[in-house]
């Protein structure tokens, strides 16, 4: 399938888009390019407002992130431990990593994936592709779970709104 550029009037195809979820075709108005030409004019322009406009945006980020970490360690400790376990045991080779998905038996980039945090050893290897497709169907179910667990959490903040 392919698309016109908003800005150069070029038909393309979709994959010379970006992804965006809102837009009609599930994508960006303007190509790559056009997109590239316009982040590089406004950081230019950024840098004669402010020449030292990258490093203070990069220190911005570094803190934002750090500080996200910090936030979100309780919740995210099991899976920093299971990570950091299972590289640990590639590193010193007393797990192999395999050459194919377990799921769709492509070759390629093969990734660990957890199932279940709590349980760094159980695991399976999985493409990118498979992997973020369960990752998908764990946090749907983990939601599940949780409203499962507090039944009525939606239900209050709609009965609050109509007082």
């Amino acid at each position: 399938m392919k698309r016109i550029c908003s800005v150069c009037k070029i038909e393309k195809k979709l994959e010379d888009f970006y992804r965006n979820k809102i837009e009609k075709h599930g994508r960006e108005y303007r190509c790559k390019d056009c997109s590239a030409k316009k982040c590089k004019k406004y950081f230019q322009e950024k840098l004669k407002e402010d020449p030292d406009y990258y490093n203070k945006q990069a220190k911005r980020n570094r803190q934002n992130y750090y500080a996200w970490c910090e936030r979100n360690y309780e919740e995210r400790k099991e899976k920093i431990y299971a990570g950091s376990y299972i590289g640990h045991l590639i590193e010193k080779k007393t797990l192999i990593r395999p050459i194919e998905c377990s799921q769709c038996l492509e070759k390629g980039k093969i990734e660990a994936h957890h199932d279940d945090y709590r349980k760094p050893q159980e695991i399976r290897w999985l493409c990118t592709k498979c992997h973020r497709k369960a990752d998908k169907i764990r946090r749907e179910n983990e939601h599940n779970t949780l409203s499962r667990i507090f039944p009525n959490n939606s239900s209050t903040k709609s009965e609050s709104s109509n007082h």
